[in-house]
């Protein structure tokens, strides 16, 4: 039976029976496995605390026919806090349902990897709009489906003043062409170079940029319209995330009592 080692970011944890856990990793060495973790939930399992969600850690597996199994875990890096923290959850559930759905099958390639994981790092850290904006525009581009920015993705022509994003042409759009589009709907050329520098920037030169909130949800828009043209489908975790951004900013909505 084959065995190797991998060191990996649990991007899923999925409850199989009482006490197995199908895991799905991000690994470093190999990129993203499914892993069968049998017995791991059991209280006295020495995997219990490798095999949760988000946590980063060197597991030993096991060459299955479909599956891989988890032979050992031992947990390195850890990030609690993230369960008693509503926001940080649902930002690091919606990065990791967007890396599983992006990210093939055992494709080497350690960016993936550096990506999620610096994105834990800084999100223990700090939490804002950005953060999630960066691991999105990098994730479209390590998947191959970075837009086109530079001209119009459909004549090829340089837009003037006015520029149409459009997630089905794969890119910005002149007037001609985004009028022409139905999908396309129009952007800032600020917005625009934003985008273009999340895909350079480290997680660090976050904290000291500013941007102000019609920039930001202009970047999300035309962000979640790509990740969304993708997938084609709406992320389940995005829908929950833009319930609870709503609820941040307008606290006490809907309360009809008094």
């Amino acid at each position: 039976m084959r065995l190797f080692n991998v060191e990996a970011v649990v991007l899923r944890a999925h409850a199989v029976r009482e006490a197995d856990r199908l895991l799905v990793l991000l690994s470093r060495e190999r990129g993203k496995l499914r892993a069968m973790a049998y017995g791991a939930a059991k209280p006295a399992s020495k995997k219990r605390g490798a095999v949760q969600p988000f946590t980063h850690g060197r597991y030993l597996l096991a060459a299955g026919r479909e599956l891989y199994t988890v032979r050992q875990a031992e947990e390195i890096t850890s990030w609690p806090s993230f369960y008693g923290d509503l926001v940080r959850l649902a930002y690091a559930s919606y990065a990791a349902e967007l890396a599983d759905a992006f990210l093939p099958e055992e494709h080497p390639g350690e960016g993936a990897f550096r990506l999620f994981f610096q994105f834990l790092q800084y999100l223990a850290v700090r939490v804002d709009h950005l953060v999630l904006r960066l691991f999105e525009a990098r994730l479209l581009f390590l998947a191959g489906f970075w837009p086109q920015l530079a001209a119009c993705a459909t004549c090829t022509a340089t837009p003037g003043s006015e520029v149409f994003f459009s997630p089905r042409a794969g890119g910005i759009l002149c007037r001609a062409c985004g009028e022409k589009d139905p999908e396309a709907f129009a952007c800032r050329r600020g917005t625009l170079r934003l985008l273009g520098a999340l895909q350079r920037w480290p997680f660090e030169r976050l904290a000291s940029l500013r941007v102000d909130a019609a920039g930001l949800d202009e970047l999300g828009r035309v962000l979640h319209a790509a990740v969304c043209y993708h997938l084609e489908q709406e992320p389940k975790t995005l829908r929950f995330l833009r319930r609870l951004e709503n609820e941040v900013k307008n606290p006490g909505e809907g309360d009809n009592t008094g």
